[in-house]
């Protein structure tokens, strides 16, 4: 009795770490299953062997593509996800093609596949894993699906060759664009009813908001004409900015915005009126936190008013609330904070344009 209970616990463990049901050749690749749901018929792409040897495997080279349904002893199964750690450590494999149905991706499925280019997710939505792409630095292609609603870039923080990212018609929510360090641009289908883009940055649909501009947006940048609001830190981490033009239309920015952009050395703005961006001594003021080597070009009939207007004492100053992010706590984000000699932009650091302001 004893023997036959330590062979069936043996048995257990055996099928407990086993991680595939069966394999079949797909293009010049063999893709490993196992069964998720045996009434649905549905199978998920997992790896080789069990999971003591899971993460030594290496079986895949250049472009991979997974099927919609994988037929196996005359049965027809839907393929529909993809399990923690299928692909981990494949570091011969350039891509990956999802097609449609699959639902979900796994846990560190991706991990370590460090010559992983080209993204292909299928048009419906995929729920992603945490880590999935974890140590994968060579993603600069992704293609998302056309009935995505949402995306979160953070799923690719490790990539240091992602400089693109194109956004499709449907999606209505983008986070964490800048957890991406080597975003150059980002770029909206022109269908897309909730966002737009301008030069490589992503506004609201109206073009009102400046959501945010990619962190390694380099030189010279505009703003464009119709922007009335810079959305808190759309540009506080763009550390590669030399120079910026603001247009006429702007309304509202943060004081700090621009503070720890030390490559800047210029910025010009349009307005003929100098806008309020801090709240010092309970008024609303025109002041710029900014590296001392940045110099402000306004229009050159507007430069008497922008020099009465510029507050630059130290002080207690407070965010408006206009620049509150709409996540934001306006409570403790409008709390006076110590602002030191020599942190803020002079009038002699104002200068005359005759090309601003037309």
């Amino acid at each position: 009795m004893k023997k036959a209970f330590v062979l069936f616990s043996l048995m257990a463990i055996s099928v407990a770490i086993q991680a595939h049901d069966f394999a079949v050749p797909s293009g010049t690749h063999t893709l490993y299953y196992s069964v998720t749901d045996v009434s649905k018929s549905e199978v998920c792409v997992t790896f080789q062997g069990n999971a003591v040897n899971a993460s030594a495997v290496k079986p895949y080279t250049g472009m991979v593509q997974i099927p919609q349904t994988v037929k196996y002893n005359g049965k027809t199964y839907n393929v529909t996800s993809i399990s923690d750690k299928a692909f981990c450590n494949a570091d011969k494999m350039t891509g990956i093609t999802m097609s449609s149905g699959i639902k979900s991706i796994g846990l560190y499925a991706f991990d370590g596949c460090v010559s992983l280019e080209n993204i292909i997710f299928p048009g419906n939505p995929v729920e992603i894993g945490e880590g999935a792409f974890f140590r994968c630095p060579s993603i600069c292609r992704i293609t998302f699906g056309s009935d995505w609603t949402g995306i979160n870039l953070k799923w690719f923080r490790w990539s240091n060759s992602l400089t693109e990212i194109f956004v499709p018609a449907k999606i209505r929510q983008i986070q964490n664009m800048k957890s991406l360090v080597h975003l150059e641009s980002i770029s909206v289908d022109a269908n897309n009813p909730y966002y737009s883009s301008d030069q490589g940055m992503l506004y609201s649909i109206d073009g009102k908001t400046l959501y945010g501009a990619p962190r390694a947006i380099k030189d010279q940048i505009q703003i464009k004409e119709g922007t009335e609001r810079i959305y808190p830190g759309a540009l506080a981490d763009c550390y590669q900015i030399k120079g910026m033009v603001f247009p006429s239309t702007l309304i509202s920015m943060s004081y700090t915005e621009l503070s720890e952009l030390r490559e800047l050395n210029s910025i010009s703005f349009n307005s003929s009126t100098p806008i309020s961006t801090a709240s010092f001594e309970g008024e609303q003021v025109f002041a710029l936190k900014l590296a001392p080597q940045v110099s402000i070009s306004v229009p050159k009939k507007a430069l008497k008013n922008y020099k009465s207007a510029i507050v630059s004492e130290a002080g207690e100053y407070a965010e408006l609330e206009a620049n509150v992010p709409a996540n934001g706590n306006a409570a403790v984000i409008t709390v006076p904070k110590i602002v030191r000699e020599g942190e803020l932009a002079k009038a002699e650091n104002l200068n005359g344009d005759k090309g601003l302001g037309k």
